[in-house]
């Protein structure tokens, strides 16, 4: 998603145990992308997300929100989701396919807990 919207050498995309925003703020991030597979498909989960993206540093850090962008995804990838991944990670299965290879034992090993 990060290469087809031409943002790949401006975005460097990670994987993380907590908040989003408070790894970004550590890193000095004044933007952070979130992909989405649609809006009809994850609309309402990322609307909840990116409230609680602007109300979690502005309780909890004191700080200001970094601006939050979205990248919807291609049509060959509508029937991924999370839920499918952790399904995958907690099960041991293999991810290949389903995240970029460079975060792809970063995704296993935080959602195989």
């Amino acid at each position: 998603m990060i290469t087809a919207a031409g943002l790949a050498d401006r975005v460097e995309a990670v994987v993380v145990p907590q908040y989003p925003w408070r790894f970004g703020l550590r890193r000095g991030v004044v933007i952070m992308y979130r992909g989405v597979r649609t809006w009809q498909k994850d609309g309402t989960a990322e609307s909840l997300l990116a409230a609680l993206n602007v109300v979690g540093p502005l309780l909890l850090a004191a700080a200001l929100p970094p601006d939050t962008r979205y990248i919807e995804a291609s049509p060959e990838l509508l029937d991924l989701s999370s839920t499918k991944v952790r399904k995958h990670a907690a099960a041991g299965e293999s991810l290949v396919g389903l995240v970029p290879k460079s975060v792809e034992a970063r995704v296993a090993e935080l959602y195989s807990r």
